[in-house]
């Protein structure tokens, strides 16, 4: 068996969230922050929390700020233990946990407030170097800032975060934004909900609405179009779902590894 660290390492590439450099992996029972593997220069957007006890057992959590979700995880372990330690253990994990969620609760308050702020200095009109660069004219809901396409993150019709796009393409969330089954709406307010497109990212989305004329629902990546479909059809339970999600079967991994 794999030691611990190496153990979560392999898990985090597995998710393609793996670290650009092992070495910033340690289980020391701390929050911390790292490199991803396909991260810019001076970019840290991995942030994770290993612990490890003196047997060899290890639990703990990772989280890309890309993609705005915890992943939690613990070593497969033969390790015996009476009833007494296991009721510690998860006493343990539960205080942790509970730690964990408050901060994350508190990196999300303030990435609203944070989002509420700079959507509402954001360009309504104009083009950035990337809409130029892919011929897209058409904002469908999302604002301009510093040259840089702003998409919002809405759960409940409120925002919760947002998503950057820069001149070459690449995506970053606010830190601490809440992405889990939120999304962004390309539709028209009054526009008849009977058939309605879920598409990952919001340059695809705007190239769907233009080809089918539908609504489209913007979920950000592949990871959130199961909570996004659902909060959808919560919403508008009697429309037609359909998927627009991107082809990424032939795409390879940082490590040169399909998805």
């Amino acid at each position: 068996m794999n030691d611990p660290i190496t153990a979560f390492i392999d898990h985090l590439r597995s998710l393609g969230i793996g670290p650009y450099d092992a070495a910033d992996i340690i289980a020391d029972d701390k929050r911390r922050r790292y490199k991803l593997e396909d991260d810019k220069p001076k970019t840290r957007n991995g942030s994770y929390q290993l612990k490890q006890e003196p047997d060899g057992f290890a639990v703990g959590w990772a989280r890309s700020f890309k993609e705005g979700v915890t992943h939690n995880w613990h070593i497969k372990t033969s390790r015996k233990a009476d009833q007494a330690q296991r009721d510690e253990w998860k006493k343990l994990a539960a205080e942790a946990r509970a730690v964990r969620n408050a901060k994350t609760a508190e990196e999300a308050k303030a990435a609203a407030e944070k989002a509420a702020f700079i959507w509402g200095q954001a360009a309504t009109t104009g083009t950035t170097p990337y809409m130029d660069g892919k011929g897209i004219t058409k904002l469908n809901g999302a604002r301009i800032w510093r040259d840089m396409v702003v998409v919002p993150i809405r759960i409940s019709r409120k925002i919760t975060g947002l998503q950057f796009t820069t001149a070459d393409g690449s995506k970053r969330f606010l830190t601490g934004s809440q992405k889990d089954g939120g999304y962004h709406a390309m539709a028209d307010r009054g526009e008849v909900l009977d058939k309605i497109v879920i598409a990952e990212g919001w340059a695809t989305a705007g190239a769907v609405r233009a080809a089918l004329g539908l609504p489209v629902i913007v979920a950000f990546d592949a990871g959130n179009l199961k909570s996004v479909a659902k909060a959808i059809h919560k919403e508008n339970p009697a429309a037609v779902i359909m998927f627009a999600a991107d082809n990424d079967q032939w795409t390879a991994k940082p490590d040169g590894t399909p998805y």
